[in-house]
């Protein structure tokens, strides 16, 4: 049985291996320390970072494929900058979803879920 080594996939394409780990990190760290009380409050952590992260995935794809990178070093730092600008972006666009919720709440409108009166 053949093994697969995902070293020449990740030299092949460095950026779209930063988003997954981008993706996986902000999962893995977002869900440990948010208070999951509904599913709501699940979502709000899981999908702005899955939506995020498709679109990043296609403009890494592209890159990748488009100006491919030759040598260690140019595979390395774009390694690290697409991860880097990845996390933030997923913390960043997952802080707006959250503030946008608070204040839809705190300004006085109906509840999306829940029982209506």
């Amino acid at each position: 049985m053949k093994q697969i080594h995902p070293g020449p996939l990740i030299a092949a394409n460095p950026r779209l291996a930063a988003v997954g780990t981008a993706l996986v990190l902000y999962l893995g760290l977002a869900l440990a320390s948010a208070r999951a009380e509904s599913f709501v409050d699940l979502a709000v952590v899981i999908l702005p970072g899955i939506e995020a992260t498709m679109f990043a995935a296609f403009a890494a794809l592209y890159r990748d494929h488009v100006a491919p990178q030759a040598g260690r070093r140019h595979v390395a730092i774009a390694l690290f900058v697409w991860f880097a600008a990845s996390l933030a972006t997923l913390w960043l666009y997952a802080a707006f979803t959250r503030a946008g919720i608070e204040a839809y709440a705190r300004f006085g409108a109906p509840p999306a879920f829940g029982p209506i009166n």
